[in-house]
């Protein structure tokens, strides 16, 4: 709830038609989205085809495998909850999220704080599936090197400490 009320709170009155999620593991955040926008896709691995939610695309593949031309750049609106995480090169990763982006695409990621986990010392949430933690200035340094740059960004103490950060491309 607090990533989607961080996501509202930065669209303020911008019209978004397209939504593209990277891990959208139980299609959660999409269908919080699915009354006011016509096309959504939801992209993982894991992912299923919910029949209540038609207006859903899904591409059951890992992101990296998916052919950014199929996603194109006149998507609206990417985000990307809890998977930064896990993936095993995230300079790859960001660099092809810029790569599907327009100049109007707006990116929200969230991930566990680096910052968070340190000040809080909450290495009891330290997991093996977690190849990468990140710190505000360590996710805004690979940010720049593909040409994003940061909006916004808050913290959830609530939510494993969780860093959400609102970004675009640099041209944006």
């Amino acid at each position: 709830e607090d990533f989607f009320n961080f996501i509202n709170s930065n669209l303020g009155k911008s019209k978004i038609k397209k939504i593209v999620e990277v891990g959208s593991n139980d299609l959660y955040l999409l269908k919080k989205f699915y009354k006011s926008n016509r096309d959504l896709t939801g992209i993982d691995p894991v992912v299923k085809k919910d029949k209540q939610f038609k207006k859903i695309n899904v591409i059951k593949k890992f992101f990296n495998n998916v052919d950014g031309k199929k996603i194109g750049k006149d998507t609206d609106l990417i985000i990307c909850g809890h998977t930064l995480e896990h993936v095993e090169n995230p300079d790859i990763f960001i660099k092809k999220v810029l790569s599907i982006s327009g100049k109007n695409t707006k990116i929200f990621f969230q991930f566990p704080s680096l910052e968070s986990l340190i000040s809080n010392m909450s290495f009891d949430q330290i997991h093996h599936q977690h190849l990468n933690y990140f710190s505000l200035n360590s996710f805004n340094k690979i940010l720049k090197k593909y040409g994003g740059k940061v909006i916004n960004y808050d913290f959830n103490e609530f939510h494993y400490g969780a860093l959400m950060i609102y970004f675009t491309l640099n041209s944006s």
